[in-house]
């Protein structure tokens, strides 16, 4: 039982992100509505300084991952519907993976924005 754990542990990490990266699909345009139209993150945004940077931020984790999502999602519809995806079987996953980790880094700055929300509700007067 000489199993190396980067022989499972990378391929687990990997397929954990490309999934992520498929609720993106879903995520980012619910945060981006919870934001803009409902305009909350956990509490809704008021004109208050801080509130308004708290939004900033996270329309910024937003941007980012939208961003990410323009330039990988072209590359999963081609891997899905072309003979040739890319120079492995795993390209259309790594594709996934990568916006896993856009859609994971809005889900921090959107938990943090939300926390920092609750604290200046809390401390403001």
């Amino acid at each position: 039982m000489s199993e190396n754990i980067a022989d499972w542990l990378v391929p687990l990490v990997a397929t954990l992100l490309g999934v992520l990266g498929a609720l993106g699909l879903s995520l980012i345009p619910l945060r981006a509505w919870t934001l803009l139209v409902k305009h909350r993150i956990w509490y809704p945004v008021s004109r208050h300084p801080g509130q308004l940077a708290l939004g900033l931020l996270a329309l910024g984790g937003i941007v980012v991952a939208t961003a990410a999502a323009v330039e990988t999602l072209p590359r999963v519809h081609n891997c899905l519907m072309d003979m040739y995806c890319g120079p492995n079987k795993g390209s259309g996953m790594i594709a996934l993976a990568i916006l896993g980790i856009a859609v994971g880094i809005q889900e921090l700055v959107w938990l943090l924005a939300g926390f920092g929300q609750h604290v200046v509700k809390r401390h403001a007067i």
